[in-house]
């Protein structure tokens, strides 16, 4: 009888779903970042803070407390960048991509 519930098996799918788009969202995250490490070791502020910009975007589709934590370590990196304080930027890009890929 468990295929008189059609309902209970769709209930059960969701959150595969769900862990699935969070899996590619900090995975796009991650990417972001990093491109945005080596922006700033280009010496493209610009450039970093549009990965940046990018990266949040992704957090921002998953809505999960690590995210807004993620999202948090984005902004400041963002702030160091774009006050010319690449290596703590860099560093806390670091620090964030490390929290994405665990």
């Amino acid at each position: 009888m468990a295929d008189s519930d059609p309902l209970g098996s769709a209930t059960h799918a969701v959150p595969a779903n769900a862990q699935s788009a969070s899996a590619e969202a900090r995975a796009c995250a991650s990417q972001e970042v990093r491109k945005a490490q080596v922006e700033l070791y280009c010496d493209h502020r610009d450039g970093a803070l549009s990965a940046i910009r990018r990266a949040k975007h992704a957090l921002e589709d998953i809505g999960s407390p690590s995210a807004f934590v993620g999202l948090a370590a984005l902004d400041e990196a963002a702030w160091h960048a774009r006050n010319n304080h690449t290596t703590v930027a860099v560093d806390l890009l670091g620090a964030a991509k490390d929290r994405l890929d665990q």
